[in-house]
């Protein structure tokens, strides 16, 4: 027959096993449940750097169509010596507002600044500021890089975005300014 004392060390024994068992239980419910989380992490930051390649890539190809644009360009200034059709500065402000639009991008405002003039050459600025995410503004940057004329943008800052970290829909705003080159055709034939 079992003593009390033989009882109480059972008890003990019982409890220290139960007690051990949901300690186990409850590691592996927290490791489970936090290596769910880090999986979601994982597959959102894995997310995030394909849609960052994507936008590497889209620059890239922009780099090229520009380099494509300025040979071109350089073969007419070489056979003409002068720059190829002017392109209206009301007309370029609506190209890049169509860019901006089809870009889902607001245009917060845009500033005309000095134009200069050079022997045979003026060159008008313009700032404008637009807003939309990030993937937005890399595809408006590439469109414009790549428009048909001769324009180049001397000046890009994006702001900080305004939204919770990892948030995709984080809206940015961006300043450019863009220089426009047209010929003066009466400075380069020696008028005034």
């Amino acid at each position: 027959m079992q003593s009390g004392h033989d009882k109480s060390l059972k008890l003990i024994h019982l409890c220290g096993a139960a007690g051990v068992l949901v300690c186990v239980v409850t590691f592996f419910s927290l490791s489970s449940a936090n290596h769910e989380r880090r999986a979601q992490e994982v597959k959102a930051l894995e997310l995030s750097l394909q849609q960052d390649q994507d936008h590497r890539l889209a620059l890239l190809e922009a780099r090229e169509t520009q380099a494509t644009l300025y040979a071109k360009h350089a073969t007419a200034l070489k056979d003409t010596g002068a720059p190829p059709p002017d392109v209206s500065f009301e007309t370029y402000i609506e190209m890049i507002a169509k860019a901006a639009s089809r870009n889902e991008l607001q245009i917060i405002r845009h500033i005309p600044l000095d134009s200069q003039a050079y022997p045979g050459l003026i060159v008008r600025q313009f700032t404008i500021e637009v807003a939309g995410t990030f993937g937005n503004l890399m595809e408006f940057l590439r469109i414009t890089e790549a428009m048909n004329c001769w324009a180049d943008i001397s000046h890009f800052k994006i702001d900080k975005p305004v939204g919770l970290a990892g948030d995709r829909s984080r809206i940015q705003s961006a300043l450019l300014t863009f220089a426009l080159f047209s010929s003066d055709s009466e400075r380069f034939r020696g008028g005034t």
